[in-house]
Order: C-alpha cells, then sequence, then structure tokens
C-alpha cells in the first residue's frame, strides 16, 4: 500500500477512510456497509478522537481491525509534518470528550484540505451552519436505512475524487510554471546563415536540447519542421532588413503563447522568448466581452449613453441616436442637458449632480428634444459610473420611451376619476395605493392621507366599522368578493355606503390587488325609511279603518236596523245614531290629522317656545289642573302650527290624566318635558301608548300621543315616555337644537 497523499492514484486504487464514533456497533455496521457498495473503500475505525488523530498522523492498526503489513508500515511516518494516512475522514458529532466540529478543528489544523465529512445523527441547521464554516467537506445526518449508507458512499467518492483532482491539476500547474519561468529568461543567438552560436540554460530546456550540440547547428538542421513557420520568417526578415521583429506563436508542446522578438545585431540575430499566454487570454476575454456589449446594447430598446464628471459623452448605442437624430459625430461634441427642453435643464442638472456628486441612484421624468424640436416623453435612471479601482467616473444611464406608458396612465386616470363610483387600489394587505377623485372629494381627506394607510385605520371609517373592515380585508385577501352597507364620515356628516371590496389575482391565483367601491346610498336608505314610515301609517290606517270605525258604524247601522224594523220615532235611536256618526267623523279628522303630521318638515323656521306653550294650554280645558310652565324662553327651529299641535295634545293627555298638577318645563336646554301627577304609564305600556288607536279610556281615541310622535320625528326629534317625579307620567321631547330631516 501507498502512503496517503503520495502522488493520485492510477485506476484500481483504494479509498482509505477514517471512521470516529463512540458508538463501536454502529462503525461496524458502517463498516460493513462501506465495504458492500464499494470494494475500493478501506475502513479504518476509531471510538476515541484523540487515538484517531494518531491513526490519521500515523496510519496505526485500527482498534479491533486486522491491517496489512503495508497499513503498519505507515506508523513510521511522523506525526506531523507528514501527509495524512487516510484519503477521507468520517466522524460523528455528539462524542465524550470532543465534539465532531472540534476534531474537524485539530484535523484543519493539520491537514487544511482533507476530506472531512461530519455524519451525526444530532442534526440541526445551527449544528450544519457550524460544520460549514469549521470547513467541513460534507454534513449528512445517520440513518439505519441503507439509502443513507449508499448517500455516505457517494459523498465520500465525490470528496476524494474532487481532492484526488486538485492535486494533479496543482502539480500540472507546477510544471507549467517552470516552464514559464524558464521561457521569460530564454536567449539564443544567430550567426548570419542562422547557425546557433549560444543557447542559455533556459533556452535549452526550453527546445529540449544539448546547448553543446545546438552551437554551430543550423536552425532547420536542429528543427526541420519550423521551415515555413512565422519564427523563421521572423528571423529572415531581420537580418534582411536590419530591423527588429517580432511575433507571436503557440507553442503546441508547451501548451502556450510565446513572444519572439528577434534584433539584428552586425554578425548575427539574438532573439529572447517571453510567455504571453496570460496576455492572450485576456485579450482574447476582452474581445468577448466587448462582442457581448456591444449584442447588448444594440439589442436594448432604451436608450443608453454614459459621460463623464465633466459632461463628454463616453458611450451611447444605436438607439440613443435615432431617437435624438443627431448623428454619432454630432453626439460626441455635445453636452448631455443639450438632449432635454430648456425647461426641464435645471431639474435634469440637479438630477445629473444627485448621482455624480452624491452617488445616488436617480430616476425621473423628462424628455427628449429631438433634432426636429418635437418632444419625446422618456424616464431616465442614473447611476454612477465606477472604475474597477472604484474611481468615480461619471454617470451611466438609460432612457425609457414612456410614451404608451402616458397614454395607457391617461385612459386609466378618465375611467378612475370620471365615476360616481368612490373608488381605489389596495394592497392585499389593505394598504391604500390610490383613491379616485370622487372618493378624495367625497370624504373630503387629500391624498396624502390615504396613500400608505390601512382603509380601517382611513379617517373616514368609524370606530364602530373598523374592526368590520379588517375582516373583510382579511376576506377579500384570501379571494372572496365582499359585500356591504356601512356607514362613513363625509364631508356633509355622515353617509350610508354600499360598499365592497373586489380581489385581483394573477395568472396563479395569487391575489395581487384589492379594489375598494362604494355608493352613496344615503338619501336610499332615507327614502327606504320614509317608505317604511309610511307604510306603518297605513297599517294604522287599515287598523283604525278597521277596528275605531266599524264599531261606531256598527252602532249607527244598528239603530238603523231597529227604527227600520219598529217603524217607531224614538230619540234615543236617533241619538245612538248621531252619537256614533259624530264619533266616526272625529276618527277620520284623527286619521287626516295623523296622516299630515307625519310629513318631514321642510322649511323650519324660529319660532318661540314659551308662545307656543301658552296658544297650546288656551285649547287645553285644564280648569281642575293646574299647570305649570317653567323655563320656555328660546327659540326653536320647527313648523309653528304642528309644534303647538305637539304640546297641545301632550298637554291634553296630561290634563285628562292628572289629578291635580302638570308640568311644562325645558331641561337642559333642548328637552321640553311635559308632566302630571296621574296614574303614570306601566313599564311594558311605554312604546305602545305611541301607537294609533291606543287608548285606556273609554272615550278616548288613540291618536293625540300617536300624532305627537309623528309631529317630533318630522321635525328630527324624538319623543319618549318615562315616570314623573310625582309618579305619574313623563313625556319628553329631545333633539331640539336638531334640525329637521328636510331643513337647510
Amino acid at each position: 500500500m501507498q502512503p496517503r497523499g503520495q502522488g493520485v492514484r492510477s485506476d484500481g486504487d483504494g479509498i482509505e477512510v477514517l471512521h470516529l464514533d463512540d458508538d463501536e456497533a454502529f462503525l461496524n455496521l458502517t463498516r460493513s456497509w462501506l465495504e458492500r457498495e464499494n470494494e475500493d473503500i478501506e475502513p479504518t475505525t476509531a471510538t476515541d478522537p484523540e487515538r484517531a488523530l494518531s491513526l490519521l498522523a500515523r496510519g496505526a492498526a485500527t482498534d479491533g481491525g486486522v491491517r496489512s503489513e503495508a497499513d503498519r508500515e505507515l506508523e513510521s511516518v511522523a506525526a506531523t509534518g507528514g501527509p495524512p494516512a487516510f484519503d477521507c475522514v468520517v466522524s460523528d458529532y455528539d462524542m465524550p470528550g470532543m465534539t465532531g466540529l472540534e476534531f474537524l478543528e485539530r484535523v484543519r489544523g493539520r491537514y487544511p484540505d482533507l476530506p472531512f465529512v461530519l455524519f451525526t445523527g444530532k442534526g440541526s441547521e445551527e449544528i450544519a451552519s457550524e460544520a460549514i464554516s469549521a470547513g467541513v467537506t460534507d454534513y449528512l445526518q445517520k440513518g439505519t436505512r441503507g439509502d443513507r449508507f449508499t448517500v455516505l458512499v457517494n459523498r465520500i467518492e465525490n470528496a476524494v475524487d474532487q481532492r484526488r483532482a486538485e492535486q494533479q491539476a496543482e502539480r500540472s500547474a507546477q510544471r507549467v510554471r517552470q516552464v514559464f519561468e524558464r521561457i521569460t529568461d530564454a536567449f539564443v543567438a544567430f550567426d548570419r546563415d542562422l547557425r546557433f552560436t549560444y543557447v542559455n540554460d533556459q533556452a535549452a530546456d526550453l527546445l529540449d536540447a544539448d546547448p553543446d550540440v545546438l552551437r554551430g547547428t543550423p536552425l532547420l538542421d536542429a528543427f526541420p519542421t519550423i521551415e515555413d513557420s512565422k519564427t523563421v520568417t521572423a528571423c529572415r526578415r531581420a537580418l534582411e532588413v536590419q530591423e527588429s521583429e517580432t511575433v507571436e506563436v503557440f507553442a503546441d508542446p508547451l501548451d502556450s503563447w510565446l513572444e519572439i522578438r528577434a534584433f539584428p545585431a552586425r554578425d548575427g540575430l539574438s532573439v529572447y522568448f517571453r510567455d504571453v499566454t496570460e496576455r492572450k487570454r485576456r485579450e482574447a476575454e476582452l474581445r468577448e466581452e466587448r462582442a457581448f456589449t456591444e449584442s447588448v446594447l444594440a439589442g436594448l430598446p432604451d436608450a443608453l449613453y454614459a459621460f463623464d464628471r465633466t459632461g463628454d459623452l463616453l458611450r451611447w448605442n444605436d438607439r440613443f441616436a435615432a431617437t435624438t437624430g443627431y448623428t454619432d459625430a454630432e453626439i460626441a461634441d455635445m453636452h448631455p442637458l443639450e438632449f432635454v427642453p430648456d425647461d426641464e435643464t435645471g431639474r435634469i442638472a440637479d438630477s445629473i449632480a444627485a448621482v455624480v456628486e452624491d452617488g445616488e441612484h436617480v430616476t425621473v421624468e423628462s424628455a427628449f428634444e429631438t433634432t426636429s424640436g418635437e418632444r419625446v416623453p422618456h424616464e431616465f435612471t442614473g447611476a454612477p459610473l465606477v472604475a474597477e479601482d472604484g474611481t468615480e467616473l461619471g454617470l451611466v444611464g438609460i432612457g425609457r420611451d414612456i410614451r404608451g406608458r402616458r397614454e395607457r396612465e391617461r385612459e386609466f386616470e378618465a375611467v378612475f376619476n370620471n365615476t360616481f363610483q368612490l373608488t381605489g387600489l389596495m394592497e392585499p394587505d389593505g394598504t391604500l395605493v390610490r383613491a379616485n377623485d370622487p372618493a378624495l372629494e367625497f370624504v373630503g381627506v387629500p391624498p396624502s392621507e390615504v396613500v400608505g394607510v390601512h382603509l380601517a385605520e382611513a379617517p373616514w371609517i368609524t370606530e364602530r366599522n373598523r374592526d368590520r373592515v379588517y375582516d373583510a380585508v382579511e376576506r377579500a385577501r384570501d379571494g372572496e368578493f365582499v359585500r356591504f352597507e356601512m356607514e362613513i364620515d363625509g364631508t356633509d356628516g355622515p353617509a350610508i355606503i354600499d360598499f365592497s371590496l373586489k380581489p385581483v389575482t394573477d395568472d396563479d391565483g395569487e391575489v395581487t390587488l384589492l379594489i375598494p367601491e362604494g355608493r352613496d346610498i344615503t338619501e336610499r336608505k332615507a327614502r327606504e325609511r320614509e317608505l317604511e314610515r309610511k307604510n306603518e301609517r297605513l297599517e294604522a290606517f287599515t287598523s283604525a279603518v278597521s277596528h275605531d270605525l266599524k264599531n261606531p258604524l256598527s252602532v249607527a247601522d244598528g239603530s238603523l236596523d231597529l227604527y227600520r224594523e219598529t217603524g217607531r220615532e224614538e230619540p234615543e235611536l236617533v241619538d245612538q245614531a248621531a252619537d256614533a256618526l259624530d264619533r266616526m267623523d272625529r276618527l277620520i279628522d284623527d286619521l287626516l290629522d295623523l296622516a299630515e303630521q307625519g310629513r318631514v318638515v321642510a322649511d323650519p323656521e324660529p319660532v318661540d317656545l314659551s308662545a307656543v306653550v301658552q296658544r297650546a294650554l288656551t285649547g287645553v280645558g285644564s280648569e281642575d289642573v293646574e299647570v305649570t310652565v317653567e323655563a320656555t324662553d328660546r327659540a326653536v327651529r320647527a313648523d309653528e302650527a304642528r309644534l303647538v299641535q305637539l304640546v297641545e295634545n301632550l298637554l291634553d293627555n296630561a290634563v285628562a290624566h292628572a289629578e291635580q298638577a302638570a308640568r311644562v318645563a325645558l331641561v337642559d336646554g333642548d328637552r321640553l318635558v311635559v308632566a302630571d301627577d296621574g296614574p303614570g304609564v306601566p313599564l311594558d305600556e311605554r312604546d305602545r301608548v305611541f301607537e294609533p288607536g291606543y287608548s285606556t279610556s273609554s272615550d278616548g281615541r288613540g291618536f293625540g300621543l300617536a300624532i305627537a310622535r309623528d309631529i317630533a320625528e318630522a321635525h328630527g326629534w324624538s319623543l319618549t315616555a318615562t315616570e314623573s317625579r310625582w309618579g305619574g307620567a313623563r313625556f319628553e321631547v329631545e333633539g331640539l337644537d336638531s334640525d329637521p330631516p328636510g331643513g337647510d
């Protein structure tokens, strides 16, 4: 067996592997699999890291294994300074006394390039990261299935093959470097007949010839195959014209380019050889790079340009010339600011300074001004032009024609802003990107308060709707179309909108954009509420007609039937019929009054509340009840006649039910209170008392309080029933400071 590291193995060479693991059973299992998967692998095992280091340096016998005589010879290798005794190391991580990474550090301290595979059962991203940072060749987690050992064998083979290839390449490179060193100093001298007169050792080595043999030998006798070569031609010409000649030739045996310089002398020729392979390589790379750059520049749809810090144009492509209309010769003599309109030069100059002076990357929209004076809109992007050593040379930029984009933007703006819809654009997370003009005008906020704000946190979203909007965004983000009605804070006050969120998806079905839309339905909702009110009144009418009018009609009809049957004129029958008809007449008046008072007040005017109360008192028979009026000196915006009717109905109800006293007062400036000391209204009846036809009195018609509530609501007020301080009924009209729904 050859000592490890001594030369690159030929076909059939084995792979010596040192396997370290504190689990001897697992070592034996691994050995079996390695030998089974690749018969060229020769595993050596160790259960102790220090023992493994000793084996690595000396190649001693395995723990309990059998070693060949050649293996034992490795024990004579020095512990340090010599090559490792193995081609590859495989190590566990979690071991007593020393971890796999600590063992790796010890190995790397002696053998930096030796393949090292961490084969561990304690795997984690942290351990893997530390292992890679420490220079591990490969990292593999343990397993008892055969496929894990197959992978381990593959990793070992790859690591060893790569290292051997690198060693071979290094040896080859070393030989080439030695040749190059000899070529650099190679020198020969010829007489005028091109016979060798002098060959230095470097040239002799290069030509692989004995200098003593070459002296006096004609060049073509020594090397007949080069008769028609560039080298011989250059030597003959140098002798003929007595001027130096330089040629570059490729030397196949050396796989290198040589620069050959022939200097004529009075009695012959001196020839020097120099290796120019690296220069030729750089020149070839430069040509390829230039060709690639030219093809890229020619294919760019945008105008490209570069200029130095003084404004001298260094480079531009064909698109630049085609767009501006200038020739290359004209462009070479122009300053960058000459390509933009006069009214744009100041702004563009500032952008150029930001790039050249401050090193910024700048994008700005402006225009090229062509030779014909046409302005062609472009988006210009500029960045610092920097040399390889970091020196800032100037600016390199691209100009992109944005005429098509401008047209699309105009079309979009026309559609986006010319609509009655309140429309916006949002990121999938709910961040507002745009809001159209109708939306901004409707809520009365500038764009700066919209862009970058989550919709739920927008100033027009009311507190009670924030969670609802957050939920809607999450649902739309998942691809759901969401729609509901909600109240927002508009410029003219609270408004109700029909709101929706529409998700926009890409070809993969991913939501990329949300479109919020809203339509103002405040008036429609008001009409719906008014229709509901009318329907309620219609139902009240129907109830009254079917019930309240039916009873007196039955009395009148019965009296007439009795009169027809008896034929006698009895005053009682006539009085009963007359009373029934009179009651029907009053009920009809009440129904008409109820219908009239439900209309919204359209033109309210300031009304003296104190005068209204006094007028109402004159219409109420209150001789047996003491009515007290307190603090009613203020003006109220209302329909005076209907307000008088409201107060009169409340007073009429109070006097009718009071035992001794009733009270009218203005409380807190905007609440009118009418109270009495009567029996009061039971708690469960306080809503029913306002229903048309409701009455606790046998002779009551039950429309007074219903009419009072309709008048209050027509003004935008509210009317409620509670208990007075005397234990009787207390009716409160609230919101006297509010304008009526139909008011100014």
